[in-house]
């Protein structure tokens, strides 16, 4: 399998004492040529630093985490929002506007993005993510 893994399990991986089932998990899983970030994950995270104020101790370090453990680390599994995760997400959010459903939009994206590439989605907030037919799997549970 091919998994895109979601911004809160890679946040739960630098916790001093990160979820042991996350750890098991990914320990099992982990190829790594079968998983992949989205762009969109690196803009929440960048947005979590950014609005940190700039004196914040956790600045500096989550910094050097973004785009050294990550960007550098997994750049060419960095998957970027493009025109066949766009088209996927204007279904997405069309279908979501007729059925009284929203979806919170950049969920929509991640989810538009696993679909363009037929990735299952590594995340503890499945309710969020498990929509269009994608494919979520929680390692917090298992």
């Amino acid at each position: 399998m091919r998994y895109l893994v979601d911004t809160c399990v890679l946040s739960e991986l630098r916790k001093k004492r990160p979820n042991p089932a996350v750890v098991s998990w990914l320990q099992r899983h982990f190829d790594g040529n079968d998983f992949f970030i989205s762009a969109i994950t690196i803009a929440e995270i960048l947005h979590g630093i950014r609005k940190l104020n700039p004196e914040d101790p956790r600045r500096k370090p989550l910094t050097e985490w973004l785009e050294s453990d990550i960007i550098e680390k997994y750049g060419d599994s960095i998957l970027p929002f493009d025109m066949d995760a766009a088209k996927n997400w204007g279904e997405i959010m069309a279908e979501a506007d007729s059925s009284g459903r929203p979806r919170p939009p950049l969920d929509a994206q991640i989810v538009a993005i696993a679909l363009a590439h037929n990735l299952v989605i590594v995340t503890r907030n499945v309710s969020d993510m498990n929509f269009a037919g994608v494919k979520v799997v929680n390692p917090f549970s298992k």
